[in-house]
């Protein structure tokens, strides 16, 4: 099995058959608890039932064969790019729950941020607010990723 280390872009290979059983549960309980908390994260924690819902979901589609996709998870600028936007869109008084959920889709979370700021939602105006944005994100995951020799 594969594992990327991101912090340092480096794959390991790991044979899970070589751990010992100790070991195997500790993995199996960490990985399962933190999937199922992935499941419900764009969640109020007010909530309960929605919370109670998308976990016992998460988990039937588990036990179905169904995990989530591992090629559905977003690739580090465009997630950049979401948390930059959620947090312009927080900075207009909406709800936490709410701007990240507008952030999902990009193009419509700008409109969305242009729309709250009063401003015109035209292409010039979506495609200046996206090149700005795209380039914060990318000198964020830049500095993230920049390897020092100190």
């Amino acid at each position: 099995m594969k594992i990327v280390i991101r912090k340092a872009n480096v794959e390991l290979n790991v044979d899970f058959n070589k751990l010992p059983q100790v070991s195997q549960d500790y993995i199996i309980a960490y990985g399962l608890t933190q999937c199922l908390n992935d499941a419900h994260a764009s969640i109020d924690a007010s909530d309960i039932d929605a919370v109670t819902a998308k976990v016992n979901d998460r988990l039937q589609r588990l036990i179905d064969g169904n995990p989530p996709s591992i090629a559905s998870r977003v690739d580090e600028l465009t997630a950049e790019v979401r948390a930059i936007l959620t947090n312009l869109l927080r900075a207009t008084n909406m709800k936490a729950v709410d701007a990240k959920a507008a952030a999902k889709d990009i193009e419509e979370g700008i409109k969305t941020l242009l729309d709250r700021k009063k401003l015109p939602a035209t292409p010039a105006n979506v495609k200046a607010a996206a090149t700005t944005i795209i380039n914060q994100a990318q000198s964020v995951v830049d500095i993230r990723n920049a390897k020092l020799d100190i």
